[in-house]
């Protein structure tokens, strides 16, 4: 299950600028194209789960990032999806410089 939180409570006017910046981020650093569209699809993936249970997806509460792959494999995801889809996280808040102790 995942978490609900009031660390980071996001209005319905915030989450369009929210995934607007993963995508962005995604897109503007030299990736395949492949790498640059997972990316983003994972990125999303997570940003309207955060959307779906009241967190931020950047800067990520640590409860969100911790409670993802839980809901994940519990959704039947295998592991290399879920290590990809962490990877996205990690990757969209290293280059929005946000939340690093969140998620490393």
């Amino acid at each position: 299950m995942f978490f609900r939180s009031n660390f980071f409570p996001i209005s319905e006017d915030d989450r369009p600028a929210e995934a607007a910046a993963i995508v962005g981020t995604c897109q503007r650093f030299s990736k395949a194209d492949a790498t640059v569209r997972a990316d983003t699809s994972d990125a999303r993936v997570f940003q309207d789960r955060c959307a779906r249970y009241g967190f931020r997806a950047l800067p990520a509460a640590v409860e969100a990032v911790a409670a993802f792959p839980v809901h994940e494999a519990e959704a039947g995801k295998t592991a290399p999806t879920i290590g990809r889809r962490l990877a996205a996280i990690s990757y969209a808040h290293k280059l929005t410089k946000v939340g690093a102790h969140a998620v490393g």
